[in-house]
């Protein structure tokens, strides 16, 4: 069992690497000039690309922001395709996780984002590559998209792309984060003037006082449109049998969270708003691949806990579902969905998809 330093609990553990992140960040800066002026080679395709991403590293909320946003458009009737990295997946080159129909890769050919997101949007074709760039050729050599999504596309400056949504956590706006390695972020803050939208996470769990703060930090940093979202719970589902799970309604019920992601503590947050009670842990990486260890580890912790279920991610469950000594517990799915106030929505929906052919589908 491992874990990911805390930001900013344990930042100053990590100062001993902030040269580190002083070269890291004229890095950044010498990249983003030769793309500023025009001196690298911008890769453009006849899609709207909208790219949905982060200054940060993992844990920011573009996977159920970017399912939001596929089915929100194929809903009004609008051709979609998502292309993505696809981490941690093994194998390299372009797959075809999804061509619309049905999903086509199994979980170590897609990565577990791209295939949780190809089950999470029926009818949306998904591609994974190395290359965002050359995903983003082969989604539109193959389905001819009308919106193709770039999960996490912030720092790919290779594609061009008609729209940025940048997903940050309001709370992180106020901790003034490092650059890696010595903290999260994948880019200075200041960066942000890049972005057309900012989504901000989280927003309602800070003062007043500090939401203010927060609005003057993004202001000084860009011009963008700034929109309050929050992942809310939309229910448990049993792992295997896809049934609603009673449990948390019963009095004193308690659960085992089982996770892989960026920020565990906000998985076991979302969980107790939806009335879990949380008796013990099992936490490890982002993105970590469950093996039989694991697996013999968690039926254990089940068994001499004596919780009455267990309870993951989506992310989490597209892998341990795959274990069938797992069909004897209680396994439990905890689901997320972005939200945001209706009208807000709407005008993202709308910039989202400026092509004037496009936009009277886009009116709700």
């Amino acid at each position: 069992m491992s874990k990911a330093v805390n930001w900013p609990e344990h930042k100053w553990t990590l100062a001993p690497l902030l040269p580190l992140a002083w070269l890291y960040r004229g890095a950044v800066a010498l990249r983003n000039f030769f793309y500023d002026k025009n001196l690298f080679a911008v890769t453009r395709v006849p899609a709207r690309v909208v790219s949905i991403g982060n200054p940060s590293t993992g844990g920011s909320g573009k996977t159920p922001t970017t399912a939001f946003l596929a089915n929100a458009l194929v809903a009004r009737g609008v051709k979609v395709a998502i292309v993505a990295r696809g981490y941690h997946r093994e194998g390299i080159g372009a797959c075809i996780v999804s061509d619309g129909q049905s999903v086509l890769a199994e979980i170590h050919e897609a990565g577990d984002e791209p295939l949780l997101l190809a089950q999470q949007c029926p009818g949306v074709p998904l591609v994974v590559d190395e290359s965002k760039t050359r995903a983003a050729q082969i989604a539109v050599e193959h389905f001819e998209p009308q919106a193709l999504l770039i999960d996490d596309g912030f720092q790919h400056r290779r594609l061009h792309r008609d729209l940025d949504l940048v997903i940050i956590s309001a709370r992180m706006m106020l901790q003034k984060p490092w650059l890696l390695p010595a903290g999260p972020l994948r880019e200075p803050l200041s960066n942000l003037h890049r972005a057309h939208w900012i989504l901000l996470a989280g927003l309602q769990d800070l003062s007043a006082v500090d939401q203010k703060k927060v609005f003057e930090l993004c202001r000084s940093n860009t011009n963008a449109k700034l929109l309050p979202i929050e992942f809310c719970v939309e229910g448990i589902h049993a792992m295997f049998e896809g049934k609603k799970l009673a449990t948390p309604q019963r009095h004193n019920a308690s659960a085992l969270l089982v996770s892989g992601i960026a920020l565990p503590e906000r998985f076991q947050k979302s969980a107790q708003s939806a009335g879990v009670i949380v008796r013990e842990r099992l936490v490890y990486r982002d993105h970590h691949r469950y093996s039989e260890n694991d697996v013999s580890r968690l039926i254990a912790k089940f068994q001499s806990s004596r919780v009455d279920y267990v309870l993951t991610t989506a992310k989490d469950a597209i892998k341990l579902q795959n274990f069938a000594r797992l069909q004897s517990l209680p396994m439990y799915v905890l689901e997320l969905r972005f939200s945001a106030v209706e009208n807000e929505v709407n005008e993202l929906l709308r910039a989202v998809m400026a092509d004037e052919t496009l936009s009277e589908k886009l009116i709700v």
